[in-house]
Order: C-alpha cells, then structure tokens, then sequence
C-alpha cells in the first residue's frame, strides 16, 4: 500500500496519486488524525517531513508538508515517501521578498510559504468538484 508524492506532482496540478484524495485510503496511512467527523486531518510523518491532509465533507481540501526533525509516534514504515525533487526547501526567498517576516508565493495550486528566508510549508490546493 506504499504511495509517493514528489514536489514536481504537486506544482504541476497533474500528478497527485488519486488514492491521496480517498479519506479512507489517507486513514489507513496516517499516523495521527484530528478534528471532528466533518472536518478530519490525518497527519503523516515521513522523515524529514510531515504531510497533513485534510478534508472536509469527504472532500480533500488540502495538502500540507513541512519539516520535521522530530517524529513523537512511529514512522509511516514506506508508506508514504515524500521527494522535494524539486528542491523547494532549500530554495532561499530572494532579498527583495525577504523584507517581509512571512511570505507566500503562489504557483498553480501550490502556495509556498517562507518564514525570513526560508520555506517553512508547502500547500497543495486541490481543484475541488461540487457534489
């Protein structure tokens, strides 16, 4: 039941693994979930990142990933690999944009979110289909 998620899926909008928007296939591989019935988010730990996934209605509304050193619960164990192939985290936000203590930089449905200069998460905005 391994699945992979790579920078490059997200920023072209093309390539996310259909099983990541089945609430019931993120359940089986998250390591810790949240919220109410409504509104969940399954968090997974693939070092050295963590990928929340929420939904809402049974719906995916978003994808975050973010650094992690730590990991307090068990690893994903594979089931979940995530590649920065893209390299976005290494990435420094340039002087100009630097200014501001928090940045957001916009691509497709991908959000890139700076903390100084740094990347501190990724959001990936799904197209959401009306019922």
């Amino acid at each position: 039941m391994s699945v992979s998620l790579k920078t490059s899926h997200l920023a072209s909008g093309g390539g996310l693994d259909q099983r990541l928007s089945d609430e019931a296939f993120v359940a089986a591989l998250a390591d810790v979930c949240g919220g109410r019935r409504a509104n969940r988010i399954y968090a997974v730990y693939a070092a050295p990142y963590k990928i929340e996934f929420a939904f809402s209605d049974g719906l995916l509304t978003y994808i975050q990933i973010e650094p992690c050193s730590t990991n307090p619960l068990s690893p994903a164990q594979g089931r979940l690999a995530f590649q920065d192939d893209l390299a976005l985290f290494a990435q420094p936000l340039p002087d100009a944009a630097a200014q501001n203590e928090e940045f957001a930089v916009r691509s497709g449905r991908l959000n890139i979110h700076y903390n100084g200069r740094t990347v501190c998460a990724l959001f990936y905005l799904p197209t959401r289909t009306q019922p």
